[in-house]
C-alpha cells in the first residue's frame, strides 16, 4: 500500500482549507488560525506549503474584479496576514516569509499585458507589503518602480490598488525614497481623471507640512466623494489640524461651508465646530484675529454662524460682558454676529443677555466716530469705520422700545449722515434704521430730504468766487438755483455723497416715492446735474438714482430710455454696466412691449459682442432672463448665447458659463416653443462653431459634442410637460435642415460634412413619423451617400438608413395589423347582418304558419 508523503499531506490540507475559504467568508477566521497552526508545526515543510499557497494564488490572478472566489481568497489572505499579535515572534517570522516568498513570485506580474493580472497582483501586494520585514534590493527596486508605473495605468482599478500598495512604502526613512513616492502620490492626487483614484491617493498619502497644502486643494475637487474624504481625513486626527495655518483654515472654510453638497457642508461644519473648537473657544478669537474679517469674501461670517448653530445650547459661554469694553475689529465682528444670530433664530433670552441698551450703542457709535475724525492713519481709520459698521447693524436689530434711546439714535444717525464720509453700505444701514424709526414712508422721505439739503449747504458755506488750484478746468454743474458753478474736488465728494444717500433711500422704499413734488426737486437739483456734470463718478451715481426713480414711474422711464442708451455708448465701463442694469430692470418692471425696442435690442447685441468680460457676462445674464420670461423670441439672440457658451474666448468666464449651463436645459425643456427657437438656430450655430474649432482644438469641445448638447435640448421627450400640440417630428425637421443646407453646399469642408453625417443618427425619429417626411429623409440620405467619401461618415449614414428602414418596417407592420383588424371587423359585421336577416326570415315564416 502506497502512503502519501508529508509534503503531499500538507499540500492537501492547505488546498482543502483554501477551498473552504473561497466558498464562504464565514470560516475565514477559523481557517486563518488553522493555517497559522499548520505553518507553525515543526513537522511542516514551509517551502512546500508556500508552493501550495502560490499554486492557488496563480488561479486567483486570472479572476476579474468582482469574481466571488477571487475576492474571497484575497479577503482570507488578508485575514491570515493579520492573524496573531505583533508580540508573537514566530507568527511575525512566518508572515515575513510568506510575504517575501509571494512578492518574489508576484512582482513580475506588474508588467503583465492582461489588466486582470495587473489588478490582482497590485491588490495582493497591498496586503503583503505591510507585513514585510526586509527585501533584497534586487527585488524591491524593480517592484517599486513597476508599482509607481501602475499608479498611472490605463485601468482605473489597477491604479487604485497600486496606490494602496505604494502607500505602504512610505515611512522607510530614506529621504530620496520618501520624496520619490510622495511626488508620485501628489501627482496622481492632482491630475488623475478618476475621482475614485484621487480619493484613494488622498486617503493613503502621509500627512505632513509638505503634503497638507496639496491635500487642501482637493476641497475644490469636482467629485463630492473626494471633498468629503478630505474633511473626514482631517477630522480623524485632530493633531493634523494643528498644522493648518489660519490662512489655510480661511480657504478651507470658504469652500467647505458653501459647498453645493449638503453632506460636504455638514462635514466641514463638524470639522470646524466640533473637532477643532470643541472645548477650546479661545481658538475662535485667535482665528478671527488672524484672518481679515473686514474682507467681505472672508469665511469668518460663515464660520461664526456654524459655531453658533452647532453649539446652540452652550455657545453663550464664549460671551463675556467685558467684550463691549474697548471694542476691537474682532470683538465688534463677533458681537454683531452674535446679535444677528439671536435675532434670526428668535433667541430672546440670549439676546437680552448680550445686547446693550440703545443709548449705550449710541454712545459707542459716537466714541468711534470721534476716533475716525481724529485718526490720520489710514489703516487705523479703516478699522474704526469697520467697528462703526458693526455697531450700526447692532443698532438696526434693536427693538427701539426705549424712547430716549430712539431719539438719541435718530439724532446720532442724522449727524453721521451730515458730517461723515462713510461707505455706501454704512449709509444704507443707517437709512434702513431711520426708516424703522419713521412713522411712514412720507415721514421717512421728508427727513432724508431735509438732511440732503443740509449736506448741500456745506458747499454754499465754503463757496468762494476764486477757483481752487485743485479743481478740474471747465468742470462745472448747475447749483440749486440753476446757476453754473465751478466745483472743487471736495464739492464733488459732497455731491456724490448726496447721490449715494438718494440711492439708498430709493432702495428702501417699497411703494414708490410718496411726493411727486419732492421727487421732481431731487431730480432737478441732484440727479440730473450729476449726470450732466461730465464727471464719471457723479454720472454713474446719478444714473443709478435716475434708474431707481424710473422703476417707480413708468412715464419717467419712457422719457429717459434714450438717455440710458446714450450712457451705454460712453467709454466708461462702470457707466455701461449701470446703463445695462437699468435697461434690464425697466423691461422686467414695466414690460417688454414698451421698452424692448429695436434700439434697446441693439444695445444688448452690441454688449454681447463686447471684449470686456464684465459687460459680456451682464449682457448674457440679462438676455437669458428676458428669453426665460418670453420677453423676446429672437433666434439671433439665442444663437449668440449658444456661440458664447461654447466659444473658447469665454472658457475662463466662470460666471457666464454657470449662467448658461443652467439656462439652456431649463429654457429648452420648459416649453416646446422654446425648443422650436433652438431648432431654428441649430444649423447656423453648428456651421459657425466648426471653423472656430479648427483653430482652437485645445480650447473648446469638438463640434460633435456641441451638436449632442443641442440635440439633447431639442429632444421632445425631455419636455417637462407633454401636450398634444408637441411636434414630435422636430428632430426630423432639423435633420433635413442639416442635410439640405449643410451637406449640399459647394464649398463644404470635409470635416464639416463628416460632423453633419455623424449627428444624423443621434436625432430622435418617432415611430409614428409621417410617410412623406420619412421617405424624404431616405431620399436625401441616399443622395448624400453618393457624395460622401469618408468611411466614418459613410458608416454613420448606413446606420441612419438602417434605422429609418426599421421605422418604416415597423410602421408597415402596424398598418398591416390595423388593416387586418379592419377586415376582421367588416367580416364580423357581415356575419351579424346575415344572422339578423336569417332571424328575420324565420320570424316571417312562423307568422305565415300561424295565419294558416
Amino acid at each position: 500500500m502506497v502512503t502519501a508523503t508529508e509534503p503531499s499531506r500538507e499540500a492537501s490540507s492547505i488546498n482543502v482549507l483554501l477551498q473552504d475559504s473561497v466558498s464562504s467568508t464565514a470560516t475565514h477566521r477559523k481557517n486563518a488560525v488553522r493555517l497559522k497552526k499548520l505553518l507553525l508545526k515543526p513537522s511542516t515543510s514551509v517551502p512546500a506549503a508556500l508552493e501550495s499557497l502560490w499554486n492557488a494564488m496563480r488561479l486567483v490572478l486570472l479572476m476579474k474584479k468582482g469574481h466571488p472566489q477571487g475576492d474571497r481568497f484575497v479577503k482570507f489572505f488578508e485575514t491570515f496576514m493579520q492573524e496573531g499579535d505583533d508580540s508573537d515572534e514566530k507568527m511575525a517570522e512566518i508572515r515575513s516569509k510568506v510575504a517575501e516568498f509571494c512578492i518574489n513570485k508576484l512582482y513580475p506580474g506588474l508588467i503583465a499585458r492582461d489588466r486582470v493580472v495587473r489588478f490582482r497582483v497590485c491588490q495582493i501586494l497591498s496586503v503583503l507589503l505591510g507585513h514585510l520585514s526586509e527585501l533584497d534590493d534586487d527585488v524591491y527596486v524593480p517592484m517599486r518602480n513597476n508599482l509607481l508605473q501602475r499608479t498611472v495605468d490605463r485601468d482605473t482599478n489597477v491604479r487604485i490598488q497600486a496606490l494602496n500598495a505604494v502607500s505602504l512604502l512610505q515611512g522607510s526613512g530614506d529621504e530620496e525614497e520618501e520624496q520619490l513616492i510622495r511626488e508620485q502620490l501628489l501627482q496622481v492626487l492632482s491630475s488623475d481623471p478618476s475621482g475614485d483614484v484621487r480619493r484613494t491617493a488622498l486617503i493613503k498619502i502621509d500627512l505632513d507640512t509638505t503634503t497638507l497644502s496639496h491635500l487642501l486643494e482637493r476641497i475644490r475637487d469636482q467629485e463630492t466623494t473626494v471633498r468629503k474624504a478630505l474633511l473626514q481625513r482631517l477630522a480623524e486626527d485632530p493633531d493634523h489640524l494643528a498644522m493648518l495655518t489660519h490662512a489655510q483654515w480661511d480657504t478651507l472654510l470658504a469652500s467647505g461651508l458653501f459647498d453645493r453638497d449638503e453632506s460636504v457642508k455638514a462635514d466641514c461644519e463638524n470639522l470646524f465646530a466640533n473637532v477643532w473648537l470643541q472645548g477650546q473657544e479661545q481658538r475662535l478669537f485667535e482665528f478671527l484675529s488672524q484672518i481679515d474679517v473686514m474682507d467681505p469674501d472672508s469665511s469668518a461670517p460663515a464660520a461664526l454662524t456654524t459655531f453658533f448653530k452647532v453649539h446652540k445650547d452652550n455657545w453663550l459661554k464664549s460671551y463675556q460682558e467685558s467684550l463691549w469694553d474697548n471694542l476691537s475689529v474682532e470683538r465688534a465682528f463677533f458681537l454683531r454676529h452674535c446679535i444677528t444670530f439671536c435675532t434670526e433664530n428668535d433667541l430672546e433670552n440670549e439676546l437680552d443677555t448680550i445686547r446693550p441698551s440703545l443709548t449705550a450703542v449710541v454712545e459707542m457709535i459716537k466714541k468711534h466716530f470721534k476716533a475716525v475724525s481724529q485718526d490720520t492713519d489710514d489703516e487705523s481709520r479703516a478699522e474704526q469705520e469697520f467697528i462703526i459698521s458693526q455697531l450700526l447693524v447692532i443698532a438696526e436689530h434693536h427693538d427701539f422700545s426705549d424712547e430716549v434711546g430712539r431719539r438719541n439714535l435718530q439724532n446720532c444717525f442724522c449727524e453721521l449722515i451730515s458730517m461723515s464720509d462713510l461707505e455706501r453700505d454704512c449709509f444704507l444701514t443707517i437709512i434702513k434704521t431711520i426708516q424703522h424709526l419713521s412713522i411712514d414712508e412720507t415721514d421717512f422721505t421728508r427727513l432724508i430730504i431735509e438732511l440732503l439739503y443740509q449736506i448741500y449747504d456745506q458747499i454754499d458755506e465754503k463757496y468762494e468766487d476764486s477757483q481752487d488750484s485743485s479743481q478740474e478746468p471747465g468742470s462745472s454743474i448747475s447749483d440749486l438755483d440753476g446757476k453754473r458753478r465751478t466745483y472743487t474736488f471736495e464739492d464733488y465728494v459732497i455731491i456724490h455723497k448726496c447721490l449715494d444717500i438718494i440711492r439708498c433711500m430709493m432702495e428702501c422704499l417699497q411703494s414708490g416715492f410718496p411726493q411727486t413734488e419732492s421727487m421732481n426737486g431731487l431730480l432737478k437739483n441732484f440727479v440730473l446735474p450729476g449726470i450732466q456734470s461730465g464727471n464719471f463718478a457723479l454720472w454713474e451715481a446719478g444714473l443709478y438714482c435716475l434708474g431707481l426713480f424710473c422703476i417707480f414711474d413708468e412715464s419717467l422711464a419712457q422719457e429717459n430710455v434714450a438717455l440710458f442708451i446714450h450712457a451705454y455708448n460712453t467709454v466708461s465701463k462702470d457707466i455701461k454696466l449701470a446703463a445695462m442694469k437699468i435697461l434690464f430692470d425697466l423691461i422686467l418692471r414695466h414690460g417688454h412691449t414698451k421698452f424692448l425696442t429695436s434700439d434697446v435690442l441693439q444695445v444688448f447685441q452690441d454688449a454681447m459682442e463686447s471684449e470686456d468680460p464684465d459687460v459680456l457676462t451682464l449682457a448674457v445674464e440679462g438676455v437669458a432672463k428676458l428669453m426665460m420670461l418670453k420677453c423676446t423670441k429672437s433666434p439671433e439672440l439665442l444663437q449668440a448665447l449658444v456661440v458664447l457658451y461654447f466659444h473658447p474666448l469665454t472658457a475662463s468666464m466662470n460666471r457666464l458659463k454657470q449662467c448658461l449651463s443652467y439656462f439652456f436645459p431649463v429654457f429648452s425643456h420648459s416649453n416646446h416653443d422654446n425648443q422650436k427657437i433652438v431648432s431654428e438656430a441649430f444649423f447656423p450655430i453648428l456651421k459657425t462653431m466648426i471653423p472656430v474649432h479648427q483653430g482652437n482644438k485645445d480650447m473648446m469641445i469638438p463640434p460633435l459634442q456641441i451638436a449632442h448638447r443641442m440635440i439633447e435640448w431639442t429632444d421632445v421627450r425631455n419636455l417637462a410637460k407633454q401636450t398634444p400640440d408637441v411636434n414630435r417630428e422636430l428632430h426630423a425637421d432639423i435633420a433635413l435642415d442639416v442635410i439640405t443646407n449643410g451637406c449640399y453646399e459647394e464649398e463644404v469642408e470635409p470635416s464639416a460634412l463628416k460632423v453633419y453625417c455623424q449627428i444624423l443618427g443621434k436625432f430622435y425619429i418617432p415611430s409614428d413619423i409621417s410617410k412623406v417626411k420619412l421617405n424624404r429623409l431616405r431620399v436625401e440620405v441616399a443622395k448624400l451617400k453618393e457624395i460622401v467619401k469618408d468611411s466614418v461618415a459613410l458608416n454613420a449614414l448606413k446606420k441612419f438608413t438602417a434605422h429609418l428602414i426599421e421605422i418604416e418596417v415597423a410602421g408597415a407592420s402596424a398598418t398591416e395589423r390595423d388593416n387586418d383588424a379592419e377586415d376582421a371587423h367588416e367580416m364580423m359585421d357581415i356575419v351579424r347582418d346575415l344572422r339578423s336577416d336569417k332571424d328575420a326570415g324565420r320570424a316571417a315564416s312562423s307568422g305565415e304558419e300561424s295565419d294558416d
